[in-house]
């Protein structure tokens, strides 16, 4: 209530008090007023303390209500957008991709139990630098007794490659088996190879005993021939001996073995220069035995002829029975190695030539003029 309404009570009680005096003090002699009068004056004077009041309070109400505040105001929605937050810096990203299988290629044979290291080489392509919280895990397939995951030995930056490497245990059941596998980020993140780099690098390997593979035989012609005379001229069939002009011959033989698939174990190789062949004269009677020796010539020039003594052949024919006999045309051990050699390169070279005696000097041409034919043997990789 307010200090206004207080105040007009207090009027209106006080002036209640004095209408009532009169009644409460009625003493004896005195001349009273007659009940009616007094009734009469004493409500007309309450009425009219209470229309005072009741004028009063409605003054106070209306004051009251006209100083009301007035509700706040409440804007408008709109259709304008609220304004994208500001962009992040963008992270780096972490891809690889598989460069070479390091150890045990695809589909390697191994006994059951047997204990073995795949190591693969891989390329960090993506942007992150691969640190030692990175690990390879393991993601699905045979674990073949390999870790769940391993950390990396050292930080990768990217473009640079990492060799990683797992010890692992052949199963002990025959057959295929693959385990495949992945990198982990330091926020456990898996990731691998491929465009999304979300495909795995595996390990793929056979248990059980190894297949003997069979022999292949291949016959290879001269991919190129010519000869050289020991006063530099230089002739094209790769033919062997002396000449009518007392100079010696010697016959220079290249083969093109690009069709052995890399990885093939050469068994044997044979040598074939009588079939078929010509003589001029009598080269073996009268220069002894001729021989083939290994010659990476390149290209034949007159410096490729070389003097008799030398040593270091790979095949000796004596006679022109020898030239066809299988067992003469079998190279040495050295013609093994040195044709396994060459698969590197894919071109096998030699020498033929008469080595006791470079010329009988009678004036008198003693020439074998082969046709040669280089079989190879060799199992598949």
């Amino acid at each position: 209530m307010s200090h206004l309404l207080r105040r007009k009570f207090a009027i209106l009680g006080f002036f209640l008090i004095i209408a009532l005096i009169p009644l409460a003090c009625n003493l004896p002699g005195q001349q009273q007023p007659e009940p009616e009068e007094f009734s009469t004056a004493a409500a007309q004077t309450v009425e009219a303390q209470l229309t005072n009041a009741a004028s009063d309070v409605t003054e106070v109400a209306e004051s009251t209500v006209t100083m009301t505040a007035a509700p706040p105001t409440i804007p408008a929605e709109t259709d304008t957008p609220a304004a994208p937050p500001p962009s992040a810096t963008p992270e780096c990203t972490n891809k690889a991709s598989f460069v070479t299988d390091v150890t045990i290629p695809d589909n390697s044979f191994l006994a059951p139990g047997e204990s073995f290291v795949k190591t693969w080489r891989l390329k960090n392509v993506g942007t992150c630098t691969w640190k030692p919280d990175y690990s390879i895990v393991f993601i699905s397939g045979n674990i073949m007794g390999g870790p769940a995951s391993k950390p990396l030995a050292a930080s990768v930056q990217p473009n640079n490659t990492v060799d990683v490497s797992v010890d692992l245990v052949a199963p002990s059941t025959n057959g295929t088996h693959k385990g495949n596998w992945k990198l982990r980020d330091a926020g456990g993140v898996n990731f691998g190879i491929g465009a999304n780099a979300n495909n795995s690098f595996y390990v793929q390997i056979i248990v059980g005993p190894t297949p003997t593979p069979a022999p292949v035989s291949k016959t290879f012609n001269a991919a190129s021939a010519g000869g050289v005379e020991s006063n530099g001229h230089i002739i094209s069939p790769p033919n062997s001996g002396d000449t009518a002009g007392n100079n010696g011959l010697q016959g220079f033989i290249t083969f093109n073995l690009s069709s052995i698939p890399d990885g093939a174990t050469i068994t044997k190789v044979k040598l074939d220069l009588g079939t078929p062949h010509d003589v001029l004269g009598d080269p073996f009677g009268s220069l002894g035995c001729i021989r083939a020796y290994p010659d990476a010539y390149g290209s034949l020039d007159a410096g490729d002829y070389t003097p008799p003594p030398v040593t270091g052949s790979y095949w000796r024919f004596c006679s022109q029975v020898q030239l066809a006999d299988p067992s003469a045309q079998l190279g040495n051990s050295s013609a093994v190695s040195g044709v396994q050699a060459a698969l590197a390169s894919d071109t096998f070279q030699i020498r033929i030539q008469f080595n006791e005696i470079e010329t009988d000097g009678d004036g008198v041409a003693d020439v074998l003029r082969p046709t040669p034919r280089l079989i190879v043997h060799y199992l598949k990789p």
